[in-house]
């Protein structure tokens, strides 16, 4: 039987959702971070799995991982993972236990693997929502081994530092029958020539203009029955140099089918202040909308959008 963890700091640490800053201009400086996280699916009922898994920059090599999860309180939909932490941490007498030992765990260890995996039980706190409701998994990883012995201050003081990051991933759950997956990034384009997303492309010091080539017929299903369209964020990292906008959206517009939306993509400016090989990270979030308020489809939480990430080697000349 795995053992139980016994925490004797405040547990009122691990509650940013991102807690890396995020370098203007999209640039990826000599520090570990965590970009973004990808959940598949990103909507799950009860018998599904999920899962999850970081888009990690590691300049400074691998690190030791652990990811927990934590059901909230469904009467308390605030997006607040610090009261989920501490109120489930003060109601398990701040013991955390496996979540493969006792399915019923608020809070719970999930794994100690790079990537987390989870299949919903059925059990009351799922069973018994109606419609939606969302719930977390929070990553921990460390340089200097076990994250829970190392990153003892950076919980304490709630300053992650780059030996200690402390991140958040929402899920949503859904019990109905259709539920947002993914959308999907094809490749980049270089000035109308499409990039071969498997190779090694070779652009010139001097600046260099991309756009973004995505499925559209991916995008969430709901998205298109809102008033006056829907859009797409996109984020743009590099380890090139800098990038501008670093952090875009692409909006389409639909007469009501997915097949006919028509999106405006904006290029976006890559400025290499290196020689040699290095790498361009997109990624785009779905279930963005710009309709009327009240146009959320009923039953759907556009918070919890679909995520993909496309990594783009590159060679500067």
């Amino acid at each position: 039987m795995l053992k139980k963890i016994l925490f004797l700091i405040p547990f009122l640490l691990i509650f940013a959702s991102c807690t890396e800053d995020f370098p203007e201009e999209g640039e990826l400086g000599d520090e570990n971070q965590v970009i973004a996280f990808k959940a598949e699916p990103p909507e799950v009922g009860i018998g599904d799995s999920t899962v999850v898994t970081p888009l990690m920059h590691l300049p400074e090599g691998e690190m030791n991982y652990q990811w927990f999860l934590c059901l909230p309180n469904k009467n308390d939909q605030s997006d607040n993972l610090a009261t989920c932490i501490t109120d489930r941490f003060e109601e398990q007498g701040n013991i955390i236990g496996n979540c493969a030992d006792d399915p019923e765990a608020k809070l719970c260890l999930l794994t100690t693997d790079a990537t987390a995996t989870y299949m919903v039980p059925d059990v009351l706190w799922f069973s018994s929502v109606e419609k939606t409701t969302y719930f977390y998994f929070i990553h921990l990883a460390s340089l200097l081994g076990d994250p829970l012995t190392a990153c003892e201050t950076a919980w304490q003081t709630m300053t992650p530092n780059e030996n200690c990051l402390i991140s958040g991933k929402r899920i949503l759950y859904n019990g109905g029958d259709i539920k947002n997956q993914n959308p999907s990034i094809l490749n980049l384009v270089h000035e109308e020539q499409t990039v071969d997303p498997t190779g090694i492309y070779t652009v010139s010091e001097d600046y260099s203009y991309f756009t973004v080539n995505f499925d559209v017929t991916s995008v969430d299903e709901f998205n298109p029955l809102v008033a006056g369209g829907f859009k797409l964020e996109v984020n743009y990292f590099t380890t090139c140099g800098k990038i501008e906008p670093w952090n875009d959206e692409i909006r389409c517009t639909s007469d009501g089918t997915l097949e006919s939306a028509v999106c405006e993509v904006k290029e976006f400016e890559l400025s290499p202040d290196i020689s040699g090989e290095c790498l361009i990270y997109v990624i785009l979030r779905d279930r963005e909308f710009y309709g009327e308020e009240g146009d959320v489809i009923e039953g759907t939480d556009p918070y919890v959008p679909g995520l993909d990430w496309f990594i783009q080697r590159i060679q500067v000349q």
